[in-house]
Parts: C-alpha cells; sequence; structure tokens
C-alpha cells in the first residue's frame, strides 16, 4: 500500500535564476500555497517518524489517533518538525508520541497565528 503522499514523497524544488549579479528583485516572486494534509497525511507523517517499531498495539493506535487529531490545521511542514523534535528527545514508541502530543497542544498552529 502506497503512502498518500505516493511512492517517493514528496519534493519541492525552488529554482532560480538572474541575469545580472545585482539584481535580486523578482527572484522570489511567487508564492505557493499548499493545502492543509488531511487525517490520513498526517497519521502517515506522525507513523513513519516512528521509525521500525511496532505500531499495532491497540493502545499505540489510540494514542496515534489522538495525535492525528491534534496535529489539525499543522501545515506539513510544521508536523514534520514537530515529529523531529519528538524523535530527538525520546527514545521510547510511547514517550515519543506522548511528547509529540504535549509538543501539538502547547503550540498554537500557524494557520491560526497567521490567519491563513
Amino acid at each position: 500500500d502506497d503512502p498518500p503522499c505516493g511512492k517517493g514523497g514528496q519534493l519541492l524544488i525552488l529554482c532560480t535564476a538572474r541575469s545580472n549579479c545585482d539584481e535580486i528583485k523578482g527572484r522570489f516572486d511567487k508564492v505557493f500555497n499548499r493545502d492543509q494534509p488531511s487525517d490520513e497525511e498526517r497519521n502517515f507523517l506522525i507513523t513513519s517518524c516512528l521509525g521500525d517499531e511496532e505500531t499495532s498495539s491497540p493502545e499505540v493506535q489510540d494514542l496515534v489517533a489522538l495525535v492525528t487529531k491534534h496535529s489539525a490545521g499543522r501545515s506539513a511542514s510544521e508536523l514534520a518538525q514537530c515529529c523531529r523534535q519528538a524523535v530527538a528527545n525520546c527514545t521510547g514508541l510511547l514517550s515519543r508520541l506522548q511528547h509529540l502530543d504535549r509538543i501539538l497542544q502547547s503550540r498554537t498552529p500557524q494557520s491560526v497565528r497567521g490567519g491563513s
């Protein structure tokens, strides 16, 4: 079963060019807005940060579902950043999920802060 973002994941490549070395204006003149990830995509991001550990136990599945719910309104990059922090600070599967849940509940999502 392929992940929701496709076999190879997602990749954004930003290329710029300028004809004059002093010219900066207009190099970054476009903003590409992405939709917020769906429940399925957020669930995939969360479980992928857990590594190869077994995630099929009911306790883990319930906690993943709760963390997925609490991650609503987060961009994929915000969620990935929170996941990296949980992985860096915790060693066990349940402690990572609990830490991630605390992070998500203690920070206001960018979508709310920025009014988007």
